[in-house]
């Protein structure tokens, strides 16, 4: 019960970022000087080019959730098809020999060529960090599943005829999620600084706002971070990152616990 209300608490908490952002940026003003400094009618300042800096924080909160979200989704694919390594010895070959060519692969390379090139949404981010991040945990889960599906209740299963979508749903699904709720935690936190770091670099999409767009034009605009505005808005920036990803991470790893 108590792990119940932690998870809703943690889960109200991503949805409040979400409502808010949603709520107040459509409504902030367009432009003033660059680099005011934060004020009642402008909390975090302006930014370098002279926009309300808090309605960009707000608005850059989506593409994080987003991207959470999107590699939670991508994720649990990944792992949850990896319990057919149970029941089907050629899944799980499948699975080992994906695992193992995608464990030699660059994927940080591979991940900042296929920004540059496409400018990559979010959303983009979020399913590639998740899908990546997961296949060698699929693995592991694979092991797992074929343990399970080798215990005596299981093989009664098979006895009785029990069809193979039961086996997993009833014995080899409820036997492995805590171990694919950990995985799909990490990959959803990951995909969280991913997004921030590669907007920060200027690789995702350039028609969507990011905390990690915010952060980077005080970075690349001298002298903007020793400004008062300039610094609010860096620590205001990361830190929102730092508690979407952590919030992430313990949302997923409460559901699953």
């Amino acid at each position: 019960m108590e792990k119940r209300a932690a998870s809703l608490a943690v889960l109200a908490s991503l949805a409040i970022l979400v409502i808010i952002s949603y709520v107040y940026a459509p409504s902030c003003p367009i432009a003033f000087a660059p680099l005011e400094p934060p004020s009642r009618s402008h909390p975090l300042g302006t930014d370098p080019v002279g926009r309300d800096a808090l309605c960009e924080v707000l608005a850059g909160i989506r593409a994080s959730v987003e991207a959470a979200f999107a590699a939670l989704a991508a994720s649990l694919a990944v792992l949850s098809a990896s319990l057919l390594a149970g029941v089907s010895a050629r899944a799980g070959r499948l699975v080992d020999s994906v695992a193992a060519l995608v464990a030699g692969l660059p994927r940080m390379s591979l991940l900042m060529m296929l920004a540059l090139v496409t400018r990559l949404s979010p959303i983009g981010i979020g399913l590639l960090i998740g899908s990546l991040a997961s296949l060698q945990g699929a693995r592991a889960a694979a092991t797992r599943a074929r343990q399970v599906a080798r215990s005596l209740y299981v093989e009664a299963a098979r006895a009785i005829g029990a069809p193979w979508y039961r086996i997993v749903a009833r014995h080899i699904a409820p036997n492995t999620w805590s171990s694919i709720a950990s995985y799909a935690s990490i990959a959803s936190s990951a995909a969280v600084y991913a997004e921030a770091g590669l907007s920060m670099l200027g690789l995702g999409s350039p028609a969507t706002p990011s905390l990690g767009k915010v952060a980077g034009l005080v970075l690349l605009t001298p002298g903007a971070v020793l400004t008062e505005a300039g610094l609010a808005q860096l620590v205001a920036s990361l830190a929102l990152v730092a508690a979407i990803a952590m919030l992430m991470y313990l949302a997923v790893r409460l559901i699953g616990s």
